[in-house]
C-alpha cells in the first residue's frame, strides 16, 4: 500500500511520499519554476539550487528598494536618503528663502510679459506688430473668432480683457474649470479645443460694444430717441434707475461717461423692445402686439368644436298664459 501512494513529478525529478504533499509539491513555487524553465527547453534544478536564487533575488530586490528611498527636493537640487534629512530640509530657512525667491521671480516674469506684449496670442507665445494680425492668427491657428464683431467697437479692449482672465484668473474662456497658472490654463484650452469667446462674463465684455445700428434695424424704426442731448448726471439717474432690476454676479467695471451713456441708451432701447413683446394670457394663449391671439395647441381639440349658439327669443322671460292671451289679440286685430 505504501508503495502505491508514492508519487513522482517528472518536473522536478523527486519521489513524493504520501497524496498531501504531492498536492502541496503541485503547488509550490518550486513545482511551478521547474514547469517554467521545461517550457524554455531548460533543465529542471534540485530544491537545494532553487531555494539559493530565491534568497539572492530576495536580497537584489531588498537593496534596490533601500536604494530607491531616496528624496530630492527641485527647488534646491539637493538628494537625501532619509526621511528624517529631507523634512529638515523643507523646514530650514534656506528652502523657504529658496521658495520665496522663485515665486518674486514667476511673478515679476507674468508681469512682464504681460505688459510688454500686448499683441500676443492668448493661447501661444506668438506675438504681431497690430491687434488685427494677431486676432488673424488665433482665428486661423487656434479657430478663435469673435462674436459679434459688426459691433465690436474696440478689439484691443477685449483681447486685453480676455487676455486678465487668463492670466490672472487663470480661468478657461469655454469651461468654469481654474487652474493653478495661465500656463496650464492655455494647456488646457489647446488640448481640448476651448480657444473660444465665453457665453458669461458679459458685463465685463460689453463695454467693448455698441448695438445701437442692430437694435434699430430689430426694431425697425426710422427715428429712436436719442440720450446723447441729457446730461451725464441725468444719464446716470436712468441708468441707476433701470440697472435697480437688472442686479448682474459681476461688479461692474469703472467706465467712461462715453460708456455710461451708451449702456442707458442700450437699456433704453431694451425697454422699447419690451414693450412691443408679445404676452402670454394666463389660459396659455398668446397676445401679439397688434392684439391678434394665438392658442395653443394643447386646445386644439376645443377650438375646432363649432357650438350653435341660440338666437334670443322676445318675451322668453314671460308666462306661457300671457303669450298666448297675447297671440290671441293680436290675431283679432289682424282681422279688424
Amino acid at each position: 500500500m505504501q508503495e502505491r501512494n508514492t508519487h513522482y513529478c517528472s518536473n522536478c525529478q523527486i519521489t513524493i511520499p504520501n497524496d498531501q504533499e504531492y498536492q502541496a509539491h503541485y503547488r509550490s513555487d518550486f513545482h511551478r519554476y521547474n514547469i517554467r524553465r521545461r517550457l524554455m527547453n531548460l533543465e529542471s534544478v534540485s530544491f537545494e539550487i532553487f531555494q539559493k536564487k530565491f534568497l539572492e533575488s530576495q536580497s537584489n530586490t531588498s537593496c534596490s528598494s533601500s536604494q530607491a528611498q531616496t528624496y530630492s527636493c527641485t527647488t534646491c537640487k539637493k538628494n537625501f536618503f532619509s526621511s528624517g534629512t529631507y523634512s529638515q530640509h523643507l523646514n530650514s530657512a534656506k528652502h523657504k528663502q529658496v521658495l520665496k525667491d522663485n515665486r518674486k521671480n514667476s511673478d515679476s516674469l507674468e508681469k512682464k510679459q504681460i505688459q510688454n506684449l500686448p499683441e500676443q496670442c492668448l493661447f501661444c507665445e506668438y506675438t504681431y506688430e497690430t491687434v488685427d494680425q494677431v486676432y488673424n492668427h488665433m482665428n486661423t491657428d487656434h479657430g478663435f473668432f469673435i462674436r459679434e464683431k459688426d459691433s465690436l467697437v474696440d478689439m484691443k479692449g477685449l483681447i486685453e480683457c480676455l487676455r486678465n482672465i487668463i492670466e490672472k484668473q487663470f480661468y478657461c474662456l469655454s469651461c468654469p474649470s481654474i487652474f493653478a497658472s495661465s500656463d496650464s490654463a492655455k494647456q488646457h484650452m489647446l488640448d481640448k479645443g476651448h480657444c473660444f469667446m465665453p457665453n458669461e462674463h458679459y458685463d465685463e465684455l460689453c463695454h467693448f460694444y455698441d448695438f445701437t445700428e442692430k437694435i434699430k434695424k430689430l426694431l425697425q424704426l426710422d427715428e429712436i430717441p436719442e440720450l446723447s442731448e441729457l446730461s451725464f448726471e441725468e444719464i446716470l439717474e436712468l441708468d441707476s434707475l433701470k440697472s435697480d432690476s437688472r442686479i448682474s454676479e459681476f461688479e461692474v467695471v469703472e467706465q467712461t461717461p462715453e460708456q455710461q451713456a451708451r449702456r442707458a441708451q442700450l437699456m433704453h432701447y431694451i425697454d422699447i423692445i419690451n414693450q412691443n413683446r408679445a404676452k402670454v394670457l394666463p389660459n396659455g394663449e398668446l397676445q401679439l402686439p397688434n392684439g391678434k391671439i394665438l392658442g395653443h395647441r394643447s386646445l386644439k381639440q376645443f377650438y375646432d368644436q363649432s357650438h350653435v349658439v341660440p338666437l334670443p327669443q322676445k318675451n322668453n322671460h314671460l308666462p306661457l298664459q300671457y303669450q298666448t292671451q297675447q297671440a290671441i289679440k293680436n290675431v283679432g286685430n289682424d282681422f279688424i
